[in-house]
Order: C-alpha cells, then structure tokens, then sequence
C-alpha cells in the first residue's frame, strides 16, 4: 500500500460536517464555560444527569434488559458525562486565566471521584448480567 502525502485542499468545518453525516456521525463546535459557576455548574449537572440515568437502568427487571436499554445506555450515559469533563479539563489545562483552572481542577477531581464509584453500582451490574 502506498500513501500519498500529497498536500490537500484545507476542508471547512461545514465539508467536515457533511463528509461526517454520510457515516451517522454528528461533529459540533463546543461551547465552552465561561466561569468558575459555570464550570461547577456544568459538572453537577452532567453527574446528576448520569445518575438518573443509571438509576433508572438499575431498576430494569430481568425481562425488561435489551441490549439497548442496557448495554447502549450505558455507552450514551458515558459519552454525555464524559463529554462534559473533557470540555472541563480542556479549560483545566489551557485556560489563561488562574480561576477557571482553578475551578476545571476542582470539577475534575468531582468527577473522577464520582466515576469511580460507578464501579460499584451493583444495581447497574445486575442489570447488565441479566
């Protein structure tokens, strides 16, 4: 196989977006937060989100379990938090303002805390094995 290195036209963010569509994928600009509240803020909200989420898949029955509801949930609720911490600690480590990296760290450690524990949600194991 041979690669060519030849030097190609720059794509606009729209050509990216519509090359992107034809394989089911979706590409965004972030938005990031803009203040240590918002950054909080953003953090609760993304462990509160999860939580629910993983509630709910904690309480299926054994006969209610599909791959989807369980397996594919699981997948969805880890890209929508994780999302969240990404934009975060982008702000964490790039930020030029001392307050908002501050505030990135803080919501970081919140959050790695809070992941761990999801290892013992044995409400969601029990879902997931059934």
């Amino acid at each position: 196989m041979t690669l060519n290195n030849t030097p190609r036209e720059p794509v606009t963010f729209t050509q990216a977006r519509e090359r992107a569509a034809k394989f089911g994928s979706i590409l965004t600009i972030p938005t990031f937060e803009t203040t240590p509240e918002k950054i909080a803020a953003s953090i609760d909200h993304a462990i509160a989100a999860a939580d629910g989420s993983l509630d709910a898949l904690g309480k299926l029955k054994p006969g209610e379990v599909t791959f989807e509801n369980t397996i594919r949930a699981l997948d969805d609720i880890g890209y929508a938090a994780n999302m969240v911490a990404n934009r975060v600690y982008l702000i964490k480590e790039t930020s030029r303002d001392a307050e908002l990296r501050d505030a990135g760290t803080e919501g970081i450690k919140r959050f790695e805390k809070w992941s761990v524990g999801l290892d013992y949600r044995e409400d969601v194991y029990a879902a997931v094995k059934a």
